[in-house]
Order: structure tokens, then sequence, then C-alpha cells
């Protein structure tokens, strides 16, 4: 049987206020606040040539397209191998931020060990987006940037992690450096906004262009988010 409420009463104005103030987000703001973090993987899967001369200039072009000043974007970036070693959280990207954030992402080591469980790597990346105790912040748009050869497995574990962030909207996204369709078939259980990027000829030049222009378009999406 549904609530019955007199007409005017104490019990009514709560009942009222309570739908409207729904988790659902009957009341919103536009915000145009993003925070990006960029996983790369820098385990033994990756070959040494992705890591010292295709990631680090595709950072730069990255950089570059999202231009300076942006003060309503918040950058990260971490590496991962069997666990997640952070570079840095949070950081607004400007004149006095770019040369540093430029140098801290064109040094990647490779390590020695492989991605042991990505479930793990993908549950502790997610924290750090979602870290306000490192700056991340609650009404921003969270999006996920993952760069590898994409040669792990996706576990049931991981696909329930990524159908929670998109409830979330929140977005990931991949770039994949290995031609192999095993990889790419990783990627899209990853993301459906995943992209093979070919290391041969000008394909690669051509196709990264496209792609970083399509991702840096998606910062300049909104998120509604409870007032």
């Amino acid at each position: 049987m549904a609530d019955v409420y007199p007409p005017i009463s104490d019990r009514l104005w709560n009942r009222m206020l309570l739908d409207l103030i729904h988790p659902i987000c009957n009341v919103c703001h536009e915000s145009n606040e993003t925070d990006v973090l960029i996983a790369v993987d820098v385990s033994r899967d990756m070959d040494t040539t992705d890591l010292t001369t295709v990631i680090p200039p595709l950072m730069i072009k990255l950089l570059n397209m999202i231009g300076l000043d942006n003060a309503d974007l918040r950058l990260s970036l971490v590496n991962f191998a069997d666990q997640v070693d952070v570079r840095f959280l949070n950081q607004s990207y400007s004149n006095e931020t770019q040369s540093r954030t430029i140098q801290r992402m064109s040094y990647l080591p490779r390590e020695n060990t492989k991605v042991s469980n990505f479930s793990d790597i993908l549950g502790h990346v997610v924290n750090l987006s979602n870290d306000t105790d490192n700056g991340a912040r609650f009404s921003a748009k969270k999006i996920i940037l993952f760069i590898s050869e994409f040669k792990f497995d996706i576990d049931e574990k991981s696909k329930d992690i990524i159908s929670k962030l998109m409830s979330d909207s929140s977005e990931i996204f991949t770039i994949g450096l290995n031609l192999e369709e095993e990889s790419f078939q990783n990627m899209l259980d990853i993301s459906s906004s995943s992209f093979h990027v070919g290391t041969v000829g000008d394909m690669f030049a051509n196709q990264i262009d496209t792609f970083l222009e399509a991702f840096v378009n998606q910062l300049s999406y909104v998120k509604c988010t409870v007032n």
C-alpha cells in the first residue's frame, strides 16, 4: 500500500524533499572540470621502442592539443606492471607546469615484470582517479586512458569494474601498440573507444593524430552533478 499523508503535515513535506533530493541527479549543474589519468604499461610485454620513441612523442602531442592554462583540467600519470607506480597526481597543466609535465612523461622505465593481474591494476587506477585526498574532484568528469600492447587477458572481475565505471559517468580509452587480433579484442573488452596504433610508415602518424584530436574533444564534455 502506498504511503498516504494529510494535505498539510511535516511528514508530507519531508517526503517531498526526499523525492527532490534524489541520487539520480534531479537537480544538476554543468561542470567543465575534468580529471584525466593516463596509465602506461611498462611491463616486460612492452617493446623498449614503445617506451623510448613511440609513447613520449605521443604524450607531448597530447599535451599540446590540450593546450595551456586549462584551469578546469587536472592530469595524472601512472606506470603499471605487476603493480602501479605513481608519477604524479592531479596536476594542473599550465605555463608553470608544462616543462615539468613533459619531462616526467618523457621517461618511462621498462620493468622486468609482467602484469600479474589486470583487475588489481585497474582497481588501483580507479581508486587513484577518485582519491579526493590527493586532489581528485568529486564534481569532475573522470577519464582514464590506458596505453599498452594489451597482451594480458581481461577477466570477469575487470569487466565488472569497467561496467561500474561506465555507470558512474567515467570514460575509459585505450591506445594499443600491438597489431595482433587478440590484443585488439582485449582492448575492446576494456573500452569501445579503443584505437590500435600501427608503428609502420605513415600509418602511425596519421592514425595517432586522428585519435588524439578525438580524445581531446572528449575533455570538453560536461557531467551532471547534484547541487
